[in-house]
């Protein structure tokens, strides 16, 4: 989706990864990052023009997980890179999923963070894969329907709700189209084989 530039920042100018597979689960897990960063980022910039306080430490805690994925990506620690930015991220939904409004739209994340988790260790760590896919099934359904928060509830205004809602479905559809067009590609090049 972007140029040679963002290939050699997420892998590395010169590097070569042998296995397509693992290339361009690289360079989707470097999507990744860019919006998680982003996201943010964004969520940074909101709250503190709505006056909200509390959120930035997991708002940081985003970001910072989001570098050290990235250099986990560079030094080629793919399955360390997946399962540290899986947990972080499915945990940082389910703090704002349980002490949050139904009306944000934040459960729509915990479907992306199931994709996720099935298209960056695919096949060969299908077990992996099937795991964080559960995970997020769970912390929806504890969320959700079960009430258990980590967090007090919150007052939220009607315009923030509604401009929460807004980040989280553009959030979910960026991230679900280039999980897509990640697993399309795959599915080409072992077609093509």
């Amino acid at each position: 989706m972007f140029g040679s530039g963002f290939r050699n920042l997420i892998i590395g100018k010169g590097t070569y990864i042998h296995s397509w597979v693992d290339y361009k689960s690289a360079l989707l897990r470097g999507h990744l990052i860019v919006v998680s960063i982003a996201v943010g980022i964004v969520y940074l910039i909101t709250d503190w023009l709505s006056n909200i306080q509390g959120n930035a430490p997991y708002y940081v805690g985003v970001i910072v997980t989001s570098v050290i994925t990235f250099v986990l990506n560079r030094k080629r620690k793919y399955k360390f890179a997946n399962t540290l930015f899986l947990l972080i991220i499915n945990l940082i939904i389910f703090l704002f999923a349980s002490g949050g409004s139904n009306e944000t739209g934040i459960y729509m994340l915990f479907v992306i963070s199931g994709i996720t988790g099935l298209a960056l260790f695919g096949h060969k760590d299908r077990i992996l894969a099937g795991l964080f896919a559960l995970l997020s099934l769970i912390l929806f359904f504890l969320s959700y329907w079960f009430g258990i928060s980590l967090r007090p509830p919150r007052d939220l205004t009607q315009e923030y709700i509604q401009i929460n809602f807004a980040i989280n479905f553009t959030i979910s559809l960026i991230t679900g189209i280039a999980l897509l067009y990640f697993l399309i590609e795959v599915n080409q090049s072992a077609e093509k084989e």
